[in-house]
C-alpha cells in the first residue's frame, strides 16, 4: 500500500509540472571566433523571441535589439567551452505567444567590435504550458538549421562572426553585478572590485580587457556661448545621466535647465549647455547615474 500511495503521488507532482526547455551547447565543444580563437568567458547566450511582425535579417541587424524578447540568459563556460540552462514556462512571459519561433543569440565584445551567432531549429518554437508532458524540450545549437550570424558544423561546433556598429540586447544593472562581481546586493556608489572606479562608472561605461577604464574618454568641449559634454557609454546599458555644475566645488546646479540637445552615438552621449551669463563663471562640472 505505500508503495501505491508513493507512486500515486510521483505522478501528481509530475502532471503539474510546467513545459521545460534545456538548451545549450555540449560540454567540451570546439567554439570559435571569427578570428579561430576559442571563445571566451565574456560571452553570453540569450534563449528569446523577436517581437511580433519583425523579422530579423542581415539587413536590419540594427533593430535586432530593440524587438528582442529575451527569456534567460545563460554564461559561457570558457572551461568546459560550453553553456547549459533550464527555463522553465510559465505561461505568463509577456510577449511570448505559443508557436513563436524561438532563437539562441550568442554576443561578446563591445559595440565597435562584436561577435555575434543568432541561431534557431525549425522546431523551436515558444511552448505552451503542457502538464501532461513533463519531460524538457532539448534544444542543442548544434542542431539549429537556420543560422542568421556566425556558423555551425566542420572543424568547430559554433563559430561566431564580426559585427560592427550594432548593439546586443540590453544588460541590466542586475544582470551586470551578478555577472562581474557576483553579488546582486552591491550598492550603485561603491566599487566592489577596488579598481578605483564606482562599479556603477564600470556599467554604464564598459570594462576594458584590463577591468579599467579609460577615463580620457570624457570629453568638455567648451564653445563661445555653450559647452559640450561628451559621455562614454554603452547603449545597451539601460541609465540615465543627471549633470551639474559648479563655480566653487562647494555649491552645485542641475544642469537641466540649461540644456539645449542631446544626441546618442554609439558609445557616447552628448548634452548641449548654454553658457548662462553670470558674474562668476561656470568652472567645474559633473555627472551622475542612475541605472534602470
Amino acid at each position: 500500500m505505500k508503495m501505491s500511495l508513493l507512486l500515486i503521488s510521483t505522478l501528481f507532482s509530475l502532471s503539474v509540472s510546467a513545459s521545460m526547455i534545456d538548451w545549450y551547447c555540449v560540454p567540451g565543444s570546439y567554439n570559435v571566433t571569427s578570428e579561430g580563437e576559442e571563445m571566451a568567458s565574456n560571452f553570453r547566450f540569450e534563449l528569446g523571441i523577436f517581437k511580433e511582425g519583425f523579422t530579423p535579417s542581415v539587413d536590419n541587424m540594427d533593430q535586432w535589439a530593440e524587438n528582442w524578447i529575451p527569456a534567460q540568459r545563460a554564461l559561457y563556460n570558457q572551461e568546459h567551452h560550453w553553456f547549459t540552462s533550464r527555463y522553465t514556462v510559465s505561461g505568463d512571459e509577456e510577449g511570448f505567444t505559443p508557436g513563436a519561433k524561438t532563437w539562441i543569440w550568442g554576443f561578446s565584445g563591445s559595440l565597435e567590435n562584436a561577435e555575434w551567432i543568432l541561431l534557431r531549429n525549425q522546431h523551436w518554437v515558444w511552448p505552451a504550458v503542457n502538464p501532461s508532458s513533463p519531460l524538457a524540450k532539448t534544444w542543442n545549437m548544434a542542431n539549429a538549421d537556420e543560422v542568421l550570424v556566425g556558423g555551425i558544423g566542420g572543424a568547430f561546433v559554433l563559430q561566431s562572426a564580426p559585427v560592427d556598429g550594432v548593439y546586443p540586447p540590453p544588460t541590466t544593472w542586475e544582470q551586470w553585478k551578478q555577472e562581474n562581481l557576483g553579488d546582486d546586493e552591491v550598492l550603485s556608489g561603491v566599487d566592489a572590485n577596488e579598481n578605483g572606479i564606482p562599479d556603477l562608472i564600470e556599467y554604464v561605461q564598459g570594462l576594458d580587457a584590463n577591468g579599467n577604464l579609460n577615463m580620457s574618454n570624457l570629453r568638455l568641449n567648451v564653445l563661445e556661448d555653450t559647452v559640450e559634454i561628451s559621455i562614454p557609454r554603452r547603449e545597451d546599458r539601460p541609465a540615465t545621466f543627471k549633470v551639474q555644475y559648479s563655480t566653487d566645488l562647494i555649491t552645485w546646479h542641475s544642469a537641466a535647465n540649461l540644456e539645449q540637445g542631446e544626441r546618442s552615438e554609439l558609445s557616447r552621449l552628448i548634452y548641449t549647455y548654454a553658457i548662462p551669463a553670470e558674474t562668476e563663471p561656470i568652472k567645474f562640472w559633473r555627472y551622475s547615474v542612475e541605472a534602470h
